[in-house]
C-alpha cells in the first residue's frame, strides 16, 4: 500500500509552512480509511514522466453533512521494484544518488531540530524521489512522535531491517538517534544493493547486527537500554567495514555509514553532522551536475529557522561560499564569537573595499536582509554608513529571534523597510 502524504501524528506540533520536503494532507483527510485494494479502481499510466505508475482512485465518505471526496494517489512510483524501488537502482557513485541521500539528512535535520519530531519508520519505501528533478520527500508520518525526555514510548516501532538496536533491546526512552540508525541502514543498502541487516525476527535482527558490529559491550548495552540486565551473548569480533563493501567503494561513503551505525545512540552523528560529511563534498562543487547533465537541484536554500543555533564553523562547511547568496540571513554568521572568551571577530572580507569620495562603487552589494536602503535605491557613492545599517539589522535580529526585513527581492526588501 502506498502512502498518500503526511498526516499529523499524535503529539506532533504544527510546523511552519516552509518548503522542506514535508507535505501534509488536508485536515479532513487525516482520519481517512483506505478501502481494500479489491474495492479500488486502478489505472496504469505509462511513460517516463513523474506521473508514471499505478493511480489508485478511492472515495472518502463525507462527515457532518460534508460531501464525499474522490482522491487519487500513486502506488507504483512509491514502491517500485524490490526494496528500493526504481529510482534507487543506480550505482551509488552517481551524483544523483548522493543528492537523494543528502536531502534525506536535510529532512531529518529539519524534523529533529526544528519541530522536534522523530519519524520512527525511516525506510526506502517511505522516501519519495522524483527521478527527473531528484527532489526527495519523506513520507508516512503515521509512527512519528514528539519525543519528551522521561516519557516512555513503545519499543516495537520501525520496520525490522531498519530498527535501531536500542529498540530491539526494549528501550522505551530513546531519542531521534533511532532515525539516524535507520538512515544509516538505508545508505548501506544503497551502497550494497541489498539490506545490510536482513533479520527474520527481532532476535535474528540482533544477530545480523552483531555479525557486523560485533558483540556490544556492557557499556554499549547500558547506553542502549539501562534496564537491560541480560548479557548472555556470544563474543564475536566486529567485521571491518571495508570488507563489507566493494573494495572500490569510496572510503568517505564507508566512513559515513560507520558513523551512523553505532551501538551507542549518543555516538551516532546527527543529521546535521551528516550533511557536512566529506561524502557530500562533490555536491559543494559549483561545477557538479546530475547524471543527466542537468544542474543540481537547490541544496543550500536553507531558511533561517533551519539553521538557528548552528555554530559558525558548521555553517561554513554546510553552505559553500558560492551558495551563500541563497541565504541572505547568513550575514549574521560573518560575526564569529568565541563562546569561552566572548572574543568577537569579523570575517569574510571578500566584499570589502576602501571607499574613495567621488569614486563610484557597485550598488548590488551586501546580503539582502541587511542591505541599506541607499543600495536598494541604486546609490554608487555611498559611505561606511551601509555597514552601520547592516549592524542595526543584526542587532534587531538578535533581539527578535528572526530577521527584521526578510525581503525576497530588492523591491520586496524596500517594502519591508517601509513597513
Amino acid at each position: 500500500m502506498a502512502s498518500v502524504g503526511v498526516a499529523p501524528a499524535s503529539g506532533m506540533r504544527e510546523p511552519s509552512n516552509h518548503n522542506v520536503g514535508v507535505d501534509r494532507l488536508p485536515e479532513e483527510m487525516n482520519d481517512m480509511k483506505i478501502r481494500d485494494d479489491k474495492e479500488m479502481e486502478a489505472t496504469v499510466v505509462d511513460g517516463n514522466g513523474t506521473e508514471t505508475g499505478h493511480i489508485i482512485v478511492t472515495t472518502i465518505g463525507g462527515r457532518n453533512g460534508q460531501p464525499k471526496q474522490t482522491i487519487s494517489y500513486m502506488a507504483e512510483r512509491v514502491v517500485g521494484h524490490g526494496s528500493f524501488g526504481v529510482v534507487f537502482q543506480a550505482k551509488c557513485l552517481e551524483t544523483g544518488e548522493t543528492v537523494a541521500i543528502k536531502k534525506i539528512f536535510r529532512a531529518l535535520s529539519y524534523i529533529h531540530r526544528c519541530i522536534g519530531v522523530c519519524h520512527r519508520d525511516i525506510k526506502p519505501q517511505n522516501l519519495l524521489v522524483n527521478p527527473h528533478t531528484h527532489q526527495v520527500k519523506l513520507c508516512d508520518f503515521g509512527s512519528a512522535k514528539v519525543l519528551v525526555k522521561g516519557e516512555p514510548n513503545i519499543s516495537y516501532i520501525c520496520s525490522r531491517y531498519y530498527r535501531a538496536p536500542e529498540l530491539i533491546f526494549g528501550a522505551t526512552e530513546y531519542t531521534t538517534a533511532i532515525d539516524i540508525w535507520s538512515a544509516g541502514c538505508v545508505l548501506a543498502e544503497l551502497l550494497l544493493g541489498q539490506p545490510l541487516f536482513p533479520g527474520e525476527s527481532g532476535v535474528d535482527q540482533l544477530v545480523e547486527i552483531i555479525k557486523v558490529l560485533g558483540t556490544p559491550t556492557r557499556e554499549e548495552i547500558k547506553c542502549m537500554n539501562p534496564n537491560y540486565t541480560e548479557f548472555k551473548f556470544p563474543q564475536i569480533k566486529a567485521h571491518p567495514w571495508h570488507k563489507i563493501f566493494h573494495k572500490r567503494m569510496p572510503p568517505e561513503a564507508v566512513d559515513l555509514v560507520s558513523r551512523l551505525l553505532q551501538y551507542s545512540p549518543n555516538l551516532r552523528c546527527s543529521a546535521l553532522d551528516a550533511l557536512i560529511h566529506p561524502f557530500f563534498d562533490e555536491l559543494r562543487d559549483p561545477n557538479s551536475r546530475l547524471p543527466n547533465g542537468r544542474f543540481l537541484p537547490p541544496l543550500f536554500n536553507f531558511k533561517s529557522h533551519e539553521l538557528k543555533g548552528v555554530p559558525v564553523e558548521i555553517l561554513v562547511k554546510l553552505i559553500p561560499e558560492h551558495a551563500r547568496k541563497q541565504c541572505p540571513f547568513l550575514a549574521i554568521a560573518l560575526v564569529q564569537v568565541n563562546p569561552h572568551t566572548h572574543q568577537v571577530k569579523l570575517c569574510d572580507f571578500g566584499s570589502a573595499k576602501v571607499l574613495v569620495k567621488g569614486e563610484p562603487n557597485i550598488s548590488y552589494i551586501c546580503s539582502g536582509y541587511y542591505r541599506a536602503p541607499e543600495l536598494i535605491f541604486g546609490a554608487t557613492e555611498y559611505t561606511t554608513a551601509i555597514d552601520i545599517w547592516s549592524a542595526g539589522c543584526v542587532l534587531a535580529e538578535l533581539l527578535l529571534g528572526q530577521p527584521l526585513f526578510p525581503g525576497e527581492s530588492g523591491v520586496d526588501q524596500l517594502v519591508e523597510i517601509i513597513k
